[in-house]
């Protein structure tokens, strides 16, 4: 066992005259076990938390939409509630925060009461968080839960992978590539073994685009990139002010309000951006998306509402893209532009203009999907919205979770 961690820290060649070779490093292999077993727990921890909230949240969700105690991934859209849809998102976001303001400890339970009762948030954010209670040797430990906890969630330990490394302690990453790999395996085989091995959206087959397709693809990362921009500012501009456990329990009266009006805003929106992948899509379904819950999604995040904003993206990302691609249909009828490759195209590019993972989000999207089709519209979009997203902003992106009300 000695003899086999040591093949760690072997130093090899340069890749090229100009590069440093890796230096060894050495390491006790009493220490490398003990953080070996620190990390395969806290990840099967963050994957259980990721798939346990999942399924808690669609309890919930169904429970007090349908009476219905069951987890059957079903949309709050299709109640029959009257004005009292209104109250739940308040009632939920407000016990929630009475939750974390007197036990801190219970902020993946308030994510939970959140995204069950309507608001549009997504539960990636509650197994991502969970690794902040992790204690000693935290920084390598909180990597290792959110690679853990993403790849959970969405069966893709490669961009789990990715992901920590563009976008998280970026200079330490070449020392716990090894622990961050194990935790985001981890996560990916939990999930796999809930939610079986097929990936986690379903498009049909694709082929690959021709170049004028490619380009009218790449076009819809310019308006990703305007969207994420406008995203980023929204949010950064609202929690200026919006401090204190009040401006959530607004912001869930807004949800309450407009989903109201307009249901398949409610929630974090995974059937829809599936429905959407397989081009399934319905006018009023792609203005309420792309409008209504991107500027809720603004208010929420930016009223530090707990949960996720990935999945919420992905929503409004693929209605984004599906638009974009009508229009850009409308306006050159002689290229044939496919629906769920729009979508696909228009959820990365906006994943990586506000989260700023322009890697990441080509990775997840092929990974998510297994259509290796897309690679050439998913790079130029994504580094489309990446750069636009990128000038426009004057301040480091936010988070990819809102941090728990103190």
């Amino acid at each position: 066992m000695k003899y086999f961690a040591s093949l760690f820290h072997r130093k090899g060649l340069p890749v090229a005259d100009c590069t440093p070779s890796i230096q060894y490093m050495h390491v006790p292999i009493e220490r490398v076990l003990y953080m070996v077993m620190r990390v395969f727990i806290l990840a099967v921890s963050c994957s259980i938390v990721a798939v346990g909230g999942l399924l808690l949240v669609r309890l919930i969700s169904n429970v007090l939409y349908f009476n219905d105690w069951s987890v059957a991934a079903v949309s709050p859209v299709y109640h029959n509630l009257d004005v009292t849809a209104i109250v739940l998102p308040v009632a939920g976001v407000a016990a929630g925060v009475l939750l974390v303001r007197k036990w801190k400890f219970l902020s993946p339970l308030s994510g939970v009461l959140n995204i069950g009762t309507g608001i549009p948030l997504g539960p990636e954010g509650i197994a991502m968080n969970y690794s902040m209670y992790a204690g000693e040797h935290h920084d390598l430990l909180l990597t290792a839960g959110v690679a853990a906890g993403f790849a959970a969630m969405f069966g893709t330990p490669l961009a789990a992978i990715i992901l920590v490394s563009e976008l998280l302690y970026r200079k330490f990453i070449s020392k716990r590539i090894g622990y961050i790999s194990l935790a985001a395996f981890v996560g990916a085989a939990i999930h796999m073994l809930w939610f079986g091995v097929e990936p986690f959206f379903v498009l049909p087959l694709l082929t690959i685009p021709s170049i004028a397709a490619i380009g009218l693809y790449t076009l819809i990362g310019v308006v990703t990139g305007l969207h994420s921009a406008i995203l980023v500012f929204g949010v950064q501009q609202i929690r200026s002010f919006a401090n204190g456990w009040v401006w959530p329990v607004v912001s869930a009266a807004a949800v309450g309000f407009a989903g109201y009006h307009a249901p398949e805003i409610l929630g974090n929106g995974i059937e829809y951006t599936a429905m959407m992948l397989q081009g399934k899509v319905t006018l009023s379904l792609l203005i309420s998306l792309s409008m209504i819950k991107f500027l809720l999604i603004i208010f929420v995040l930016g009223t530090r509402t707990f949960g996720g904003m990935i999945l919420p993206l992905l929503s409004i990302g693929s209605a984004l893209g599906i638009l974009s691609a009508l229009l850009l249909q409308m306006a050159f009828p002689g290229t044939p532009l496919n629906p769920s490759l729009a979508a696909l195209v228009g959820m990365a590019a906006l994943f990586a203009g506000v989260t700023r993972g322009w890697i990441t989000a080509i990775v997840f999207a092929l990974e998510c999907t297994w259509q290796g089709e897309g690679i050439f519209p998913l790079l130029f979009a994504c580094t489309i919205s990446w750069i636009i997203s990128g000038w426009m902003m004057k301040k480091e992106a936010p988070v990819l979770q809102a941090p728990p009300l103190h």
